[in-house]
């Protein structure tokens, strides 16, 4: 499952050249796309080359989302992430941590530390499709009590890391010791 705007940055391109690399030997693989066209944006991916990889069978697209919580629900579900763009913490990672899901994103500032490489999915170089086809293959190939236990990783590397209590903590602390300096 690849969540976001539908922008090169995002690694649009990458997640579509790797399906394509995957489906060569799993053709049961299924590639979701949750996310909108964002036209405006200078990388943006044009309606007609969705609709041509949707067309061809590269992935299926989703359109926007509005109930998350039902799409990962789906058994099998890894979110695959292959983003180059720079940002903050991505949202959409940190919510399939919250939700329990495997991760394959990329070594970039936002999107790697949601990942703890091997314990709750895969980091792999940015713009590098064989990587990220390794990396897709490499999670098809773990047995449901791998994968199980990856979910698991990603639930637990969540509540540890991202609670918004936590947060609001470190944000205390941060603005108390700065108004000491004063």
């Amino acid at each position: 499952l690849f969540i976001a705007r539908l922008i090169k940055e995002k690694g649009y391109h990458e997640f579509i050249g790797a399906s394509r690399i995957v489906k060569q030997s799993h053709p049961e693989a299924r590639f979701l796309i949750a996310g909108g066209l964002s036209l405006s944006s200078p990388g943006h991916i044009t309606k007609e080359e969705l609709d041509d990889d949707t067309r061809n069978g590269v992935i299926e697209y989703l359109g926007n989302v509005s109930d998350m919580p039902a799409l990962y629900s789906q058994p099998g579900i890894v979110v695959v992430i292959p983003s180059y763009y720079s940002e903050g913490l991505n949202r959409s990672l940190m919510e399939a941590c919250s939700a329990g899901k495997p991760i394959i994103t990329t070594n970039m500032p936002g999107c790697k530390e949601t990942v703890i490489d091997g314990m709750n999915g895969y980091v792999v170089n940015p713009r590098n499709i064989e990587e990220l086809s390794d990396a897709i293959l490499k999670f098809i190939a773990l047995s449901p009590k791998e994968k199980a236990m990856m979910s698991a990783a990603s639930r637990r590397f969540a509540e540890e890391c991202f609670d918004i209590e936590k947060v609001i903590a470190v944000y205390d602390s941060i603005i108390e010791s700065s108004t000491k300096c004063r």
